[in-house]
């Protein structure tokens, strides 16, 4: 078991690993950015970009925009890889916000976060801070890992440094990227009920309907006929944002991919009352500006508080959606939390999807059709994370 400074692609990072799997985490912009199995290193499913990624707080406007875009845009993408946060913005700030500095998916992607780790007898953690001054917000994020097990337990704190509550945006932008995620081999899944589709469509290629209400999995697509959202990239040069609110069902709610042709699966598991919705996010090689130059694949699973990227004061008037709000609260100086849990695992040969995920005793239990008994992840402190 282990923690170390590293290095990714040339940038700053941490690494936590333990026998089963490591993890990266960059130190600018806070992206998890790295996550595979040590007896198959050759493969991890969160999307690195085809373009040559930076520091975000190294970006410069008289010579980064025409790679990146402008400074509200730019900033992020220039850093932007795998899992990403977003806090306490989730998608384009307001002229205003630009004028003051905001960039896309707030403070937290572009700033520089400060880690550490810590190794005790059977575990083994980084705790990562990052300060949002213009939000008001200070974050920490600590993730832990145990042996013999192929999950990281996360805890997550959002504290409010204002006199005054806060409504904010707070998404985990969980991106997954080839070669793990292909058309012919990658399905996900999720406990989804209700959706909506983006209002704004996708820049000329959408693939989907905008603005309109949907039931899980099948929403509406551009022309007629319907997509399901549970097959990743199956229309091409296209792309979309759906909104997907979490039944009410259960108590938990997941997020999940599994690629049949490496029997491979990667998940998150929360509670649905701290991440009521997903938002799912696709670029099929739709976008053709730089840095996206038609190359990108991608498929977002962008669990969180809010159904879609949309401005903080479009959030307010949207209210409670489907009876569910679409913003997270801290009161004054106050502060939050949220665990969750990420895995990796190997599943039977030829599982194509996995239906449902149950928090046991002490593991995860993936349900895969047709088989009488789950698939079972050892996850020993499992209860105390997500109850």
């Amino acid at each position: 078991m282990r923690y170390e400074r590293t290095k990714w692609h040339g940038r700053a990072a941490w690494t936590l690993a333990n026998d089963v799997l490591q993890l990266t985490h960059l130190t600018g912009g806070g992206h998890i950015v790295d996550f595979r199995l040590l007896d198959d290193p050759a493969v991890s499913p969160l999307w690195v970009p085809s373009w040559k990624t930076q520091e975000p707080f190294h970006f410069k406007s008289n010579t980064d925009i025409r790679k990146f875009g402008q400074p509200e845009i730019g900033k992020l993408l220039c850093g932007i890889a795998g899992h990403s946060l977003c806090l306490d913005l989730f998608g384009v700030p307001s002229p205003e916000e630009v004028r003051n500095g905001a960039a896309l998916h707030g403070e937290a992607g572009v700033t520089k976060w400060q880690i550490s780790g810590k190794k005790k007898a059977n575990e083994v953690s980084l705790t990562a801070k990052v300060r949002l001054p213009k939000a008001g917000l200070g974050f920490v994020r600590e993730l832990r890992l145990r042996n013999g097990e192929s999950v990281v337990y996360v805890r997550e704190k959002v504290r409010n440094e204002s006199s005054r509550d806060q409504f904010f945006q707070w998404q985990q932008h969980v991106t997954l990227g080839p070669p793990f995620l292909t058309a012919n081999d990658c399905a996900i899944d999720l406990p989804g009920a209700r959706g909506r589709t983006f209002p704004d469509g996708y820049e000329g290629h959408e693939a989907l309907a905008s603005g309109e209400d949907f039931d899980w999995p099948y929403a509406p697509k551009f022309d007629k006929g319907r997509v399901d959202l549970r097959r990743p990239l199956s229309l091409k040069r296209t792309g979309f944002v759906a909104g997907v609110q979490m039944s009410q069902k259960y108590d938990h709610a997941f997020v999940c991919a599994v690629n049949t042709k490496l029997s491979l699966a990667i998940g998150y598991c929360f509670r649905r009352k701290d991440f009521p919705w997903v938002a799912l996010w696709e670029e099929n090689r739709a976008r053709k500006s730089s840095p996206w130059n038609g190359r990108e694949q991608t498929r977002g699973l962008e669990f969180g508080a809010s159904p879609l990227p949309m401005s903080r004061k479009e959030n307010f008037a949207l209210g409670n959606l489907f009876s569910t709000p679409t913003l997270a609260h801290v009161p004054a100086k106050g502060a939050v939390t949220a665990s969750y849990v990420m895995f990796l695992s190997r599943v039977p040969k030829g599982a194509k999807v996995i239906e449902k995920i149950s928090v046991g005793k002490d593991s995860l239990e993936l349900k895969i059709p047709s088989r009488k008994i789950a698939h079972r992840v050892p996850a020993a402190v499992i209860r105390k994370y997500l109850g």
